[in-house]
């Protein structure tokens, strides 16, 4: 019987032979998905607010809550609802007698398998997280939990907990991070957990396969979390400055080990003080190539404009992004608006959605999404001058972009005159991926590829250039750098690159400049 080709390797060989194609432009609705670039599903009860899981395969997963049930939708790449998904592509869960359910959290698992974090109380009765795995076709993960649910009680009793962020290791180990509110103080303690692929905690993190604030922080609350290459991971969230008596963000790095990494900061925490009075609620934090700190958020008590902040990987202020590390921003169109997600592009471009409040008088609200360029100045390629401004009650909730084409989703909830319920919007986005062009190396050869531990790039150079060379995934995330900064002579130049232990997939190899030129060739990774 004749193999197979794996459809990740067909996919990375047809990605080979599209390199010229006409883009749309970027920041407009992708008129080839759903209705125009919208795809609308409708609630007739009550829900929360949406989160967004795109699996391997462009899919984007809407995970809820709605009738005090969790509740999952697989949209296939054009926007149709994927029938080979649960019941016609729609998982809802068993009710449960005087029981709420709230999601706070979803991603995406190894896989193509949906994880979804919800709190779970009743009435003076109980109050625990539960995490609710779904497989590949929208079944509970026999392999997960107790038959896909795993069900936590991080604070005794009847008090509230929280877990808000995530990401998963290379290793397939889950990192959750979040709060628990103590019934004796009734104050916030942040919290991360680490479990293996199959919900049992693991016992490499901190010994109990959970860490818990230290006690010098008077009240924390985490609501981002970041993985680094090396194990370690960065946790950012709030606390208060008991001489200011005012809240103030704050950032602590963890060792792989689930401990303090004392050689960050002061005992492995920064408190990002000089930023109090701009943000100090972290919305969100993501990682760039190079290992500097992407945050947005606001004033607690004045979120009058969107706040985007750059920090070295020390965590200081990065001076080269916006005003001293800073970019304050308010779109024309809104009285108010503040950040609750950000991503950073291959090319070190940053998105930003926010919450917006168009009109305070009929309380209409909407949503931005933000393109900057790398330095923190509006990227006016994109949407209008750099901004997408939506209104008519449509309150975005997350974001996610798509592997490959860069393509942006978004997911919230929206109210009409005649209904409500949950969105998905997608946005076209070209300056990502195989479009970066900036940098002029040539003829580029990558060969083999596919390839499984070890590859070989070539490439032709009419002048000496100065560059380097990593290796990045499909969500820029650098896995390992092929070549440092350098000078390179004119002519021909060939360079082996070891493959790290990698999952099977696509990748990217992007050459960079100091100047932030770059371009980025496809290389597809073979099973070893």
């Amino acid at each position: 019987m004749k193999a197979k080709t794996p459809a990740y390797l067909l996919v990375g060989l047809a990605l080979l032979s599209i390199l010229p194609k006409i883009y749309a432009q970027d920041g407009v609705l992708d008129a080839t998905y759903g209705a125009g670039g919208r795809v609308l599903l409708p609630q007739t009860g009550f829900y929360s607010s949406p989160f967004l899981a795109l699996d391997a395969q462009n899919r984007a997963v809407v995970c809820s809550s709605v009738d005090d049930a969790y509740y999952a939708a697989r949209l296939l790449t054009n926007g149709q609802l994927d029938a080979s998904f649960g019941n016609a592509g729609v998982v809802a869960g068993p009710l449960e007698d005087n029981l709420s359910q709230d999601i706070t959290f979803a991603m995406a698992l190894p896989g193509n398998r949906t994880l979804m974090v919800l709190n779970a109380y009743g009435q003076d009765t109980l109050d625990e997280t539960r995490l609710v795995a779904l497989d590949a076709a929208g079944q509970l993960d026999a392999a997960f939990g107790n038959g896909g649910i795993l069900r936590l009680d991080l604070n005794p009793g009847l008090g509230e907990e929280y877990l808000i962020s995530g990401g998963v290791q290379p290793d397939g180990k889950i990192v959750l991070a979040g709060y628990v509110v103590d019934t004796a103080s009734d104050l916030p303690q942040g919290v991360v957990l680490r479990f293996n692929s199959d919900g049992t905690p693991d016992a490499t993190f901190n010994g109990t396969g959970r860490f818990n604030a230290p006690s010098l922080l008077f009240i924390s609350l985490f609501s981002s979390v970041v993985l680094q290459n090396d194990g370690k991971m960065v946790v950012t969230g709030l606390t208060v400055d008991l001489l200011t008596q005012s809240f103030q963000a704050i950032l602590l790095r963890l060792n792989a080990n689930g401990q303090l990494d004392f050689t960050f900061g002061t005992a492995g925490i920064v408190r990002l003080s000089a930023l109090s009075d701009r943000v100090n609620i972290v919305g969100d934090m993501e990682r760039t190539a190079d290992n500097k700190l992407l945050l947005t958020g606001f004033n607690f008590l004045q979120p009058d404009s969107i706040r985007v902040v750059r920090l070295n990987a020390n965590g200081t202020l990065d001076g080269t992004f916006g005003t001293g590390g800073v970019v304050s921003f308010l779109p024309s169109g809104a009285q108010l608006a503040a950040g609750n997600k950000c991503a950073v592009q291959p090319d070190g471009k940053v998105l930003v959605l926010a919450q917006a409040l168009i009109d305070s008088t009929t309380f209409e609200s909407g949503y931005a999404l933000v393109r900057l360029l790398s330095n923190g100045q509006l990227d006016t390629t994109f949407g209008n001058r750099g901004v997408v401004l939506e209104k008519n009650n449509q309150q975005a909730n997350d974001m996610a972009l798509q592997k490959i084409d860069g393509k942006i989703l978004l997911c919230g909830e929206y109210v009409l005159p005649t209904d409500e319920g949950f969105f998905v919007h997608r946005y076209n986005n070209n300056s990502v991926s195989i479009r970066e062009t900036r940098l002029d190396l040539g003829q580029v050869r990558v060969y083999p590829n596919p390839a499984r531990e070890q590859t070989t790039v070539q490439f032709d150079l009419a002048e000496p250039q100065r560059f380097q060379i990593e290796l990045l995934d499909v969500q820029g995330r650098t896995q390992t750098s092929a070549s440092p900064m350098r000078t390179w002579e004119a002519g021909v130049n060939a360079l082996p690159v070891s493959l790290p232990a990698l999952p099977a997939g696509l990748y990217w190899l992007r050459f960079r400049s100091e100047s932030g030129q770059s371009l980025s060739v496809p290389l597809t990774v073979m099973p070893r």
